[in-house]
């Protein structure tokens, strides 16, 4: 069964989503203008409504939701390098979990919750690409 027509929205997926845990909604990331920063956005599968989440000033790329539906970590360059943030969806809060020790590629750092209080994700020290675990308050 096809879910979205995104093309037809006009709307520009530009790869990342995750499953809500109820299966009712999907967060991804994508833009509606070609020359807008990327946002993180919710899809209500049962009416197609795309609605945006975080607010596309910077790059947010590849969310994550964490197991109790309550954060959204993604990856953006809102600090000067890409780095790992977590918003809090319940009071639109913003957290930045890493800083300018590691370098992080959307396509590679494959975030993973572990629990709703840490992580797993890849980051490359310049070198060599490692897991990672980080805890998130």
């Amino acid at each position: 069964i096809r879910i979205t027509d995104l093309e037809r929205s006009g709307f520009r997926a530009c790869g990342g989503y995750v499953w809500a845990l109820s299966g009712k909604e999907l967060y991804l990331d994508g833009k509606y203008d070609v020359n807008s920063p990327t946002a993180i956005y919710k899809l209500d599968i049962s009416t197609g409504v795309i609605t945006r989440v975080i607010e596309p000033s910077w790059d947010g790329r590849y969310p994550a939701l964490s197991p109790d539906n309550t954060k959204l970590a993604f990856i953006s360059g809102r600090s000067g390098w890409k780095e790992v943030w977590v918003h809090a969806l319940e009071d639109a809060t913003f957290q930045q979990l890493t800083g300018a020790q590691y370098h992080f590629d959307s396509r590679n750092s494959n975030l993973q919750w572990l629990g709703n209080d840490e992580m797993l994700l890849t980051v490359h020290d310049g070198e060599n690409w490692m897991p990672m675990k980080i805890k998130v308050n």
